[in-house]
């Protein structure tokens, strides 16, 4: 696009784009207060260029707002009022536009910036999924902000005494997971500065172990029963009620993962052989499971009277705008909904969402005895040991296992036997 477009010009595409990606005048409102207000804050110039600088001074100037400042405000209006210069921004460089806020990829500076760059490439060399990636860059984000703060701009000079200072105060800020997680990235990256001849030694050695991160807990599982009413609850006379029926019976009958099925797209679908082949986004590994009849009718259903007409490879979609894909923490949203819609009881720490309705299916594959190699195959287990876990919650057959219990001595009391 002509980045020497005026404020006008631009306001004027970047309307005419988004009302194109299914928006309504009535979700651009919001936007469009704005945009009056820069025109007029830009109404001394003839047809003035937009620019980033231009949009920063204007959201200082009139609402004392930052553009691109971290974190993001937590007024909704303000959040807005950003996003209403961001969007303009975003259609000058041509980006995909939304009204959501773009993730910005973490970038590292100072004299660790290049180091961190290098390693985080050796990360993706590595085959590291997406969203490990993600994780992993948070991390060292965090590590990257230590070593500024403590002053540290030589690897050379990192020692064991700093290194047990960041694992420490990690601790005392975050969860026990979330510190497990970071040590053992901290472990890799250590390792490899030393690999790469950045420090002499390898001081993952001084990175204390973290125990006791995985509680026991019995996974959380429905009844045949509850799964028939949460379905039923669902009103499947509107668009939005086909999708969430349809990605309810994905999860139900198929054990789907949330991440997969926001995946699927219409490759993921073989027809001709009733069949459902997808690459599991945790493992990376193939799946290939039946469609089951009652599942493929309700996708189908979807497809004709309710999924939105965009042109989008994604099956599930967004019904207001911005027509985009689901995400996994809306359809835990709508299954939660769903489970409340249809009275379900949940007791206290009982999950709700739509792994809770994974871990039903292997529920209702042990109470028919179905093999476990079996059960690991649908749920897309690499190794029965994983799907094991699931057996806590086959209490019948536990019922079975138990032993009886003698008689009682007559005369018994406190462990005393009295004659």
């Amino acid at each position: 696009m002509d980045e020497h477009l005026s404020v006008s010009a631009l306001i004027t595409i970047t309307r005419e784009r988004l009302l194109q990606t299914q928006h309504t005048p009535l979700s651009l409102k919001k936007y469009e207060t704005v945009w009056r207000e820069l025109v007029h804050f830009v109404s001394d110039d003839s047809a003035p260029t937009m620019t980033r600088h231009l949009g920063a001074t204007f959201l200082a100037r009139r609402f004392g707002l930052i553009l691109g400042a971290e974190p993001w405000p937590a007024l909704r209006r303000d959040q807005n009022r950003l996003r209403a210069i961001e969007v303009l921004l975003d259609c000058q460089a041509d980006h995909p536009l939304s009204v959501r806020r773009r993730t910005v990829r973490t970038s590292f500076r100072g004299p660790w910036g290049e180091i961190m760059e290098a390693f985080v490439a050796y990360e993706k060399r590595a085959g590291r999924a997406a969203r490990t990636m993600e994780t992993h860059l948070l991390y060292l984000s965090r590590f990257s902000e230590f070593l500024d703060t403590a002053g540290v701009a030589d690897p050379a000079v990192l020692n064991a005494t700093m290194i047990t200072e960041f694992v420490s105060l990690t601790g005392l800020q975050f969860s026990r997971s979330t510190l497990y997680c970071t040590s053992c990235l901290l472990r890799v990256f250590l390792r490899y500065l030393h690999q790469e001849g950045h420090i002499t030694r390898n001081l993952a050695a001084f990175i204390p172990e973290v125990t006791g991160v995985k509680k026991a807990h019995l996974p959380s599982s429905y009844t045949a029963d509850d799964i028939s009413r949460l379905l039923a609850a669902v009103d499947r006379a509107n668009p939005k009620g086909r999708r969430d029926y349809a990605m309810l019976l994905l999860a139900a009958r198929l054990g789907l993962r949330a991440s997969d099925i926001c995946r699927l797209t219409f490759d993921s679908f073989q027809w001709d052989t009733n069949t459902l082949v997808i690459t599991q986004q945790k493992t990376g590994q193939p799946l290939t499971l039946p469609l089951l009849a009652e599942v493929g009718t309700a996708v189908i259903e979807y497809l004709k009277y309710g999924r939105p007409s965009v042109d989008c490879p994604t099956i599930f979609l967004r019904h207001t705008a911005p027509v985009v894909p689901l995400t996994p923490p809306t359809l835990h949203s709508i299954v939660s909904q769903c489970i409340t819609r249809a009275g379900v009881a949940v007791p206290p720490g009982k999950k709700r969402g739509p792994h809770a309705l994974r871990h039903s299916l292997a529920s209702e594959l042990l109470r028919h005895e179905t093999p476990l190699p079996v059960i690991s195959a649908v749920l897309g287990h690499q190794d029965s040991r994983t799907t094991g876990s699931y057996l806590t919650i086959d209490l019948t057959q536990l019922r079975k296992l138990a032993l009886e219990v003698p008689p009682v001595r007559a005369g018994w009391w406190g462990g005393m036997v009295h004659e």
